[in-house]
């Protein structure tokens, strides 16, 4: 063991009394003046050679920066935080100590057992937690500016709640409820790709509003729980739960508006008013937000487009929606919200094609061509809505003409030309569905008995939007 040798001298004035060093010790880092004037330090203990030379007082203690900007910000951060902590804690204990008839317990006392369980109460986690909304507000105050700053749309920043988990963390039950939808509401409806959803591209993009997406599909294609009313149900009420938080985090994506769109179908068909007016209205104000139907508008939020199968989802996406919009305004006579197609706007293409991904029978049609083309169910539903739209047009304009007095409030003009188109329309879906029931027939065999007809004839089969039965009307 070497011999230790106490510390003695001027030099050792800023070294602690009485520390023992060993001969030969080196310090871990240079003195304070040989690193201020940039000299080479031989770390001697407990000087070094150049401040023995100079008889100057060798420092090895360590210089402490000064702190960044970035240090300032956070220490801030962290005090905000401390104090937000602080307060949140004071709100809780004053509510887990107040009493029954809202008196506080102001004494300074212990509280009471009842009490302690109360805050142990409060303290629990809630099953919905808030979620803040991180959409940059730009596109809103300035979409131009939105544009030219290239300012990325953020991912969905929510949780998935917890009952929404318990719903959806079966795999089976979750494959089965995709497989219901589409052999069900798809059939009728069809607003989402069934090819991109096959090959697993949702799965890749979507995260929190993937899964609203599933748990809308599922809700959709659930029959009815006897007993249960269709507003109570525990999809519902956990669908529309999760809208509002998907909502308030500020999520904007094609599924979320998707799964906007199967809700309200389901208010619609189970008649929950005023649900279904509110949520449909939403989704014709979501669809703007997207830049839906054009093209070149939906490109600046949903970004650019990889297939032509993308594409016709999104068209199909806002003809849903004005399907919707023009079917929930019959009866109340109330001025709807999507606007009017233009004579240019595309049909959705043929339904097969699209969900096989066919591009030699992906032919197109646009609004303006005549009801004797060839068209797709769903583009023949949105043609009726058209037809619907012209009606409402009319009347409303009508209305408006007969109370301010005008002479002439009625068009018989343009009443016989609606009326014409109506009855051309209504003989060829006719002449279309008893077409469509002949072929899905066989025809009988020679060496059986004919059999009856299992539906009057003219009947169309389709599958039932609430159960995977078929009806025939």
């Amino acid at each position: 063991m070497p011999p230790l040798t106490l510390n003695s001298g001027p030099e050792d004035t800023e070294m602690s009394m009485g520390t023992v060093v060993g001969v030969g010790a080196k310090a871990a880092q240079a003195c304070v003046p040989c690193r201020k004037q940039k000299r080479k330090c031989d770390k001697g203990l407990p000087a070094c050679g150049l401040c023995s030379r100079m008889g100057r007082i060798c420092d090895y203690t360590e210089v402490q920066q000064a702190p960044t900007a970035e240090d300032l910000m956070s220490m801030q951060m962290k005090i905000f935080e401390l104090e937000q902590r602080l307060n949140q804690k004071e709100q809780e204990n004053g509510r887990s100590i107040a009493s029954p008839n809202g008196n506080s317990n102001s004494s300074g006392g212990t509280p009471g057992p009842s009490a302690s369980f109360l805050s142990v109460v409060n303290e629990r986690p809630p099953l919905w937690m808030p979620a803040q909304s991180k959409f940059p507000s730009a596109m809103f105050l300035d979409i131009d500016c939105f544009i030219y700053a290239s300012l990325p749309v953020p991912k969905p920043s929510a949780e998935i709640p917890m009952d929404v988990l318990e719903i959806l963390s079966n795999a089976n039950a979750l494959q089965q409820a995709v497989t219901d939808y589409f052999n069900t509401v798809h059939c009728w409806f069809p607003i989402i790709s069934k090819k991109r959803m096959n090959m697993g591209h949702p799965l890749h993009e979507g995260g929190t509003d993937l899964a609203m997406l599933f748990l809308a599909m599922k809700l959709v294609s659930s029959p009815p729980v006897n007993g249960v009313a269709s507003a109570d149900s525990h999809l519902y009420v956990a669908s529309k739960r999760f809208l509002a938080l998907l909502e308030s985090s500020g999520t904007i994506s094609l599924m979320y508006l998707q799964a906007m769109i199967l809700v309200a179908i389901y208010e619609f068909g189970h008649s929950i008013y005023p649900a279904a007016w509110m949520t449909v209205g939403a989704c014709s104000r979501y669809a703007e937000i997207l830049g839906l139907p054009s093209y070149k508008d939906s490109v600046v939020i949903l970004g650019q487009l990889a297939t032509w199968t993308e594409l016709e989802e999104r068209r199909r996406v806002w003809w849903g929606i004005f399907v919707l919009d023009r079917v929930i305004c019959l009866g109340n006579k109330r001025r709807p919200v999507a606007p009017s197609p233009n004579p240019n706007d595309i049909l959705p293409m043929n339904d097969t094609a699209w969900d096989e991904g066919d591009v030699a029978n992906a032919l197109q049609s646009t609004v303006s061509a005549p009801f004797s083309d060839a068209q797709g169910p769903f583009a023949r539903l949105c043609q009726a809505a058209i037809l619907i739209d012209r009606v409402q047009s009319h009347l409303r304009s009508t209305i408006k003409r007969h109370r301010a007095r005008d002479p002439e409030p009625f068009s018989l003009q343009e009443v016989t030309a609606i009326v014409d188109d109506l009855t051309s329309f209504s003989s060829l879906i006719s002449s279309e569905l008893a077409a469509a029931s002949a072929s899905t027939s066989s025809p009988p065999s020679n060496s059986s008995p004919a059999q009856p007809p299992t539906s009057p004839p003219g009947a169309f089969t389709y599958p039932s939007p609430m159960h995977s039965n078929p009806t025939t009307t």
